[in-house]
Formats: C-alpha cells, structure tokens, sequence
C-alpha cells in the first residue's frame, strides 16, 4: 500500500516539502553558477585568442618596418626604443618581451628588454627562409613562453643581421578593465535563475501541500481524509481521483494492518508452541527422531546424537538411507516405509555397530492429526539405552540361578548327612561330625538371607542404625580373630596392624562387623596359596580410616566399576569357581555410606586389591561416642 502512495511523493524517499524546497533552490544557485563559470571560461578563452591576434598583427608589422630601417641606424641605441614608442605603446604592453638586434655575426647590437626576461638563444642562419619566422619558445628552462618574431636587417643589399621581437604568451586571464563586465554578464543569469524559481513554485505549490499529506498518511501520523485544494482544470480532475484512491486504500491499510496483527500473533503463538515443544524434547532423556510420510528426518534431539553417535546436521532433512548405517535399524525403518501410511507402532532392541557394548531400544509411534480425517504428520521415533536394563535382567537371572545352587547346595548336604544319621548305628564321632556340618549349611543360608534382608531394608530406608559407644580397636580385633578361624586352613599369612589407642565411636556394631567381615572374607577367598591379609588402621584429625589389603587374584579393570553391583560376579574363570552370591561387597558399601563413610576400592589383577573404609569424624561418629 505504501509503496502505491509513494508514486505521488513528489520528493524522493518522503522528504519534508520545505526540505525539497531548500534542495531545489541550491539546485537552481548551482545551476546558476555553473551557466556563469561557462560563460567565463568562454569569456576568458575569447580574450586570450584575441591578444594572440593582436600580438602577431602587431608583431608582423614591425617585422615590416624595420628591415626598412638601415643597420647603421640601429647601432643608435635610442632608435628602438623611439619606434616601439611610437608604434602604438608596444612597450607599454604588459605582455611585451624583448626587441633585440643582433649583426651577421650573432652579436647583439641594440636591446630592449622586459625585466627578469632572458632573450633565447637562436642559431643565425644564412638560409633565407629562415630569416623571417614566427615561433612559440622559452626564454628560460621552466620560464614563461615567449610569442618571436624575427626579420633581416640589410645594409646596401647585403644581409647585415636580425631583429627580434618577443611578447609573453597570454594567460588565461583578464586585465585589469576585463573583470568589471563579469558582473555585467552574471547578473542575468542569475536574475533568469531568480525567475525560473519563481516560476516553478508557483506551478508546484499545489503538489507541495498534496505531497505533506501524502507524506503525513504514509507516516501514519494523521488519519485518512478527503484532500482539499483549490486547483481548476487538470489538477482537480486529477485530485478527485486521487481522493477517491485514498479513502479506498485508507480501508484497505486499516484491513491488512488488522490481519497482520492477527497474522503476527498467531506466528508468535505457533513459534512459542513449537520452540516449547522442541524444548521438552531436548531435555528428555531418550533420543527422539521426528520423520515425515517419507521417513525423511524433520527433528532430531541432543539425546539422538550421542545415542547413534551422528550429527543432527547430517540427518536432517535426509532419509534414513543417508546416514543409516546398522542393518538392524535400516530395516526397521523400511519396515516403517512399507506399512500403509506409516500408522502402526513398531519396537526394535539392537546393539549399534559403532557402540557393541550397548543395547538400544528403538520404538515408533504414528503422528496422527486431531481432525475426524486422522491424517497423518509423520512417525516419532524414540531410542532409549536399555543396557543397564538388560545387565540387570541378565544379573538377576544369573543370581536366581547362582542363588538357587546356593541354596540347593547346603540343602543337598543337610540332606545327605540328614539320612545318614537315620542309618547311623550309634557311632557317636560320625553324629558329632553330622551335626557340626549341618549347622554350618544353616549358618551359611542364614548369612545369605541375612544379606539379603538387609539390603532390601538399605534400599527401602527402613533399616535405622542403633549407634552405640564402643571401641573401634577392640571391634577390629575381634572381626579379624573370627575371620582368621575360618581362614586358618587356606595356608595365608593373617597381619594387623593397628595403633595402640583409638577414639571410641558411635556406630551400629553388628551392621559394620558384617561390612567388615564381608571384606576379610573375600580378602581371604580370593587370595592365592601363601599369600596374606592384612588388616590395618589409622587415626587423622578429621577422618578415621581402615584398610583390608591382600595378595589374591585381584581385579580387572573393566570390573573395577560393577563390583559394588548387586548380584555382579566376575566372568573370570578362576572367580567364578569360587562360591559367592555377590552381595557381599555391595552390603558392605550401603553399611559404610549409612554411616556418613566412603567405601573405595584399589587393585591390580595378580597382585592384589585394598579396600579401605574412610570414616569422617566431623559428622557425629566421635560426638556421639562422648
């Protein structure tokens, strides 16, 4: 609309009328001066083509006259100057040069001479032709140029010398009378440009005061109205239509300023909706990949790049056949192509080629329009890392099966020594020897499903610490001498070391004689023939720690971070041959973290591993047991 208004904008880009009207009026004073610097120059060039001619009639005259004159009168030193006086004030000319005579020889005879003028050299020449001449030369290196004449002086017939005259090359220039008819000619050019003004005002006043409102309109600064101006002829025609075109498209502006607005909230609304929407689905902690109908990417989120380890800008806009690499999930997704419209739910689980260790579920979910016609937006397709799943799955299997052999172990043994006892004819060693090994079975099933019940009660919070004062030294003791009795067999080397004095301290007593226990036993039956266990402990101002070092198998790096796992077992051979239900360690860890302490673990496979207990004294452990 504006840019319709704009072909009746007299001045260009919208300027105010009295801006325009500075402008045209400079444009008319230059316009001025440039007719008037045309007319000087021409001036000028017309005065300075006028004194050339003046000099060479003047100058070709002379070389007339004084040949006439014999040479002997020219040795007079006067009669130069007499006869340029007499010959119209050529002396008095301010562009006059020199009048030299010079013998056959190239000597001078007779001068006279412009000060700070130098007479040229010329080569005498007896060649004829020479003799009279016409030429533009240089007094002086970087001097003024100089207008010569030269003619022969004779004396009774024979050739007796040269005279020479010289005038200074006009410049472009007036004299000094010139000047005073430069007013004389600017003074109508600018008396014409005064007019011209007047004039031109005059014819466009009316399309001034047409071109502020006009002005006004498009600056919104006044609203729609008739424009009234008095004008005859044309112009009134001309103004009843432009009326006409106003108030239509004063309508119109109002309509399209109405439903920009509309239009410009709804963008805001819409960008607001799809920037939430993108917000949530970045923060979500699944990779999400939107497609359309022909599965190319439209929206991929942070989640998605690090899950199959490529970049949103290489995926979107593009099919899956560009930068789907994985079989598995290459059919998946034609699977998806394939299906009618893409409307049904699919669910992949596969392990990506660039990450084997890791095990990806991938589910789609068709993206329908609300309306009765259901139509389809595209397919969202959700990755999610379910490998701690499928460990946990794996690691629960593993334990139902390892626990149901460990129970079925002791329950086959108290079975078997059971039904010997029945055929036992009295022999009372065998019975004593029966009995002792039953109820170790039952001491051993009792441990597991003591371990257990207690680490379910740690992880549902219902297991609370019954603090009591006692002496860390003494505790200590008495855990290594009970873990010594039943390591005694297995040919190690049992050490403690401990201080001589300790703080006393406020812990739950039989909770962390089983965490300690837990760690001397794997200490003692991970170790190999001849290797030893130590025990030891230290006091610091701010921490009391406890380590339980051994010489065993050690452990592998890569289980380093799982140990403290429920349920987790190395898949080392000479591990698993050992009888274990892997709860131990993580039992001890939840014992050690309930009581504000940190459980940390050092090892190196063959030599060795060291658990050590930090137990921070700023946090009741040493208040308490005051």
């Amino acid at each position: 609309m504006n840019n319709r208004l704009s072909r009746f904008l007299f001045f260009k880009g919208g300027a105010s009328p009295a801006a325009g009207r500075e402008r045209l009026g400079l444009a008319i004073i230059f316009a001025c001066l440039v007719v008037s610097a045309v007319i000087l120059v021409f001036v000028l060039n017309l005065h300075r083509d006028t004194r050339m001619m003046q000099y060479r009639a003047e100058g070709q005259r002379l070389m007339h006259v004084f040949p006439k004159i014999p040479m002997e009168a020219h040795a007079q030193g006067l009669l130069l100057r007499s006869i340029l006086q007499a010959s119209s004030g050529v002396e008095r000319d301010s562009n006059f040069a020199y009048l030299a005579v010079f013998d056959a020889e190239g000597h001078l005879r007779d001068e006279v001479i412009r000060p700070g003028v130098l007479v040229p050299a010329f080569a005498f020449s007896r060649d004829p032709s020479t003799w009279y001449s016409e030429r533009v030369t240089q007094g002086s290196e970087g001097g003024p140029e100089i207008l010569e004449f030269s003619a022969p002086l004779f004396n009774e017939g024979e050739l007796a010398g040269l005279i020479r005259l010289g005038f200074l090359v006009p410049g472009f220039g007036l004299g000094g009378a010139g000047w005073d008819i430069l007013p004389l000619l600017a003074l109508p050019v600018l008396l014409l440009g005064a007019f011209f003004y007047y004039l031109f005002k005059r014819e466009t006043r009316p399309i001034e005061e047409l071109n502020t409102q006009l002005q006004q309109l498009l600056e919104g600064s006044s609203p729609v109205k008739r424009v009234s101006i008095k004008k005859s002829g044309t112009m009134q025609e001309v103004l009843g239509r432009l009326n006409i075109l106003l108030e239509h498209d004063g309508t119109r502006i109002r309509e399209l300023e109405q439903k920009q607005m509309s239009q410009l909230t709804a963008d805001r609304v819409l960008l607001y909706k799809k920037e939430s929407l993108e917000a949530i689905l970045e923060v979500l902690p699944e990779g999400v990949l939107v497609v359309d109908g022909t599965l190319a990417a439209t929206f991929a989120n942070r989640r998605f790049e690090t899950l199959l380890g490529c970049g949103r800008r290489d995926v979107l806009g593009r099919g899956y056949s560009e930068w789907c690499t994985d079989p598995a999930l290459s059919a998946f997704f034609a699977g998806l192509k394939g299906s009618r419209g893409g409307l049904h739910r699919a669910k992949l689980d596969y392990q990506p080629q660039q990450l084997p260790d890791r095990t990806v579920a991938v589910h789609a979910f068709p993206l329908v329009s609300r309306g009765a016609e259901g139509i389809s937006l595209g397919t969202l397709v959700v990755f999610r890392d379910v490998t701690s799943e499928v460990l946990a799955k794996k690691a629960r299997s593993e334990f139902v099966t390892h626990l149901a052999h460990e129970i079925k172990s002791p329950l086959n043994v108290m079975r078997m020594y059971s039904e010997l006892l029945l055929d036992n004819k009295g022999e009372k060693e065998f019975s004593i020897e029966a009995v002792n090994t039953i109820y170790d079975e039952v001491e051993r099933l009792s441990t597991l499903i003591n371990s257990l019940l207690s680490i379910s009660k740690i992880e549902m919070g219902s297991l609370s610490l019954e603090r009591q004062r006692i002496k860390l030294l003494d505790l200590l003791r008495d855990t290594f001498q009970a873990a010594s009795r039943n390591g005694r067999g297995a040919d190690l080397r049992l050490h403690i070391d401990l201080p001589h004095e300790m703080s006393h301290v406020a812990i739950d007593k039989d909770l962390f004689r089983i965490a300690l226990n837990n760690l001397l036993t794997n200490a003692i039956k991970y170790n190999r023939p001849g290797g030893s266990v130590t025990l030891a402990a230290e006091e610091t101002e701010g921490f009391i720690t406890i380590r339980v070092r051994d010489t065993g198998v050690g452990i592998a790096a890569e289980d380093r971070e799982r140990i403290f796992d429920k349920f987790f077992r190395s898949s080392r051979e000479e591990i698993r041959d050992l009888p274990g239900h892997g709860l131990g360690l993580p039992l001890a860890r939840s014992i050690v973290e309930l009581h504000q302490g940190r459980l940390s673990v050092e090892s190196e496979p063959g030599k060795g591993t060291e658990f050590t207990i930090a137990l921070n004294k700023g946090r009741g452990l040493i208040m308490e047991a005051i």
